[in-house]
């Protein structure tokens, strides 16, 4: 209230003590809920409104049951910003491909963005890029994209256009262990661009744990076991706006990415997050079989790009190229338009809720979304209501040392107190025959 200068009131009303009042929270869709309360000595049964309705001209919004205080901040400020705005930003996933279904298979992602942008699916196989598209996301297609779709992503990104590419360059399925090399013939393609994603998979010395079923006899045991192709990503670039407050993410069978041809066309790189200082790739015959231990000495390589941005004047692909044989509407290329903006990164799994377990990764890909947009008020109070908090890496020495202090330390301490407690009374049991 302090800092509103008077331009903020507010009031506390309890809608359960009137009829009038508990009509117009079922008008405004906030539900009465039962809790648990202790009052005269007993548990008793209370009915209790929990909802926030935001107004502001003729548009209302409402947060219809606030469960915890956790995220609340954001999910205000976000209401707010949303109630405010004159129009609101629109955010298109590419379909068409066998991609990942935004309703069921990113449902939680999809929902989250919903709060703040207009999102829709996107079939670019009859026509270009609609106006008002904020952001395209490419999304893990696992069939080849047509020339004539290629130029319209092409012209939406060098006419100024936000693009994510989140791709993965290999087909995998843990349960069968499968690994097929994605032929999706965008190697040239994406090199105007400024990047390339590798045909390998990351594996990493640092990564994150998976239960396994095996059998054992006539039994059937579930072991915890670390996955190197579950990369755990601590080495985030703390200079940019997208991942500064995060501690870190986990990706699911990334690949590396090739970054060196965005000089050529004069494009700005900065790269987001890079595999820990014991990693490796693994090309050609994959083997992700969970129950396969890795070579030491396999982990020979560090600091692999893993996620990036890129900045710059992009040009069009098609300059100086055949069009398409096919051209559903006309259209005339543009060879080089506007600043654009674009993020590729070599996993097409971390915002899938099936594999959804670490809560920095959502927090990544909205941030990434409202960098793409230009839209970055919210990406602090987001990225640091974020709590993974994992420990730290240290190096086998301290771990061995740690170790055997916890194992000898407290009864070695025992049995110094006790032999000092011994010398003290065989001393004064000397003084007092003296």
């Amino acid at each position: 209230m302090g800092y509103s200068h008077g331009r903020l009131s507010y009031e506390f009303l309890d809608p359960g003590s009137t009829e009038e009042l508990e009509k117009e929270a079922s008008s405004f869709r906030i539900p009465p809920v039962q809790i648990n309360i202790i009052q005269n000595d007993k548990f008793e049964l209370k009915k209790v409104y929990m909802g926030l309705a935001f107004f502001y001209e003729d548009r209302q919004e409402v947060i219809p049951l606030v469960q915890n205080t956790i995220g609340l901040e954001y999910d205000i400020t976000s209401t707010i910003k949303r109630l405010t705005s004159k129009e609101i930003k629109k955010v298109a996933f590419l379909t068409g491909h066998e991609e990942p279904d935004i309703y069921k298979d990113i449902r939680t992602a999809q929902e989250t963005l919903a709060k703040t942008y207009q999102v829709q699916t996107l079939d670019l196989s009859d026509k270009l890029v609609p106006d008002g598209i904020e952001v395209l996301i490419i999304l893990n297609p696992k069939k080849v994209l047509s020339d004539w779709e290629k130029l319209a992503i092409d012209q939406f990104l060098v006419k100024g256009g936000k693009l994510a590419f989140l791709l993965n360059r290999v087909d995998t399925e843990i349960e069968t262990s499968k690994a097929e090399l994605l032929d999706l013939k965008l190697d040239d393609w994406l090199t105007q661009y400024g990047f390339n994603i590798n045909s390998d998979l990351l594996f990493d010395a640092r990564n994150t744990r998976i239960n396994i079923q095996q059998r054992r006899g006539w039994f059937t045991i579930t072991n915890t076991i670390p996955y190197p192709f579950f990369p755990e990503i601590h080495d985030l670039e703390k200079s940019h706006v997208a991942v500064k407050d995060l501690e870190n993410l986990t990706f699911y069978f990334p690949s590396s990415l090739d970054l060196s041809s965005a000089e050529k066309h004069n494009l700005t790189t900065t790269v987001l997050a890079r595999s820990s200082k014991k990693s490796g790739l693994q090309s050609g015959r994959f083997d992700i079989n969970p129950l396969w231990r890795m070579p030491v000495q396999d982990f020979n390589k560090e600091s692999i790009p893993l996620a990036a941005i890129i900045m710059g004047n992009f040009k069009s692909y098609f300059t100086n190229r055949d069009l398409p044989d096919t051209k559903p509407v006309a259209v005339k290329i543009v060879k080089e338009g506007k600043e654009g903006r674009l993020v590729v990164v070599g996993d097409g799994n971390f915002i899938q809720d099936k594999y959804l377990g670490n809560k920095n990764n959502l927090a990544f890909f909205l941030n990434l979304v409202d960098w793409l947009a230009q839209d970055e008020d919210l990406i602090t109070i987001r990225s640091r209501e974020v709590t993974s908090r994992s420990l730290k890496e240290i190096t086998p020495g301290i771990k061995k040392l740690v170790k055997y202090s916890s194992l000898f330390g407290p009864p070695g301490l025992v049995i110094i107190c006790g032999l000092l407690y011994w010398q003290v009374r065989r001393l004064r049991r000397k003084a007092r025959e003296i």
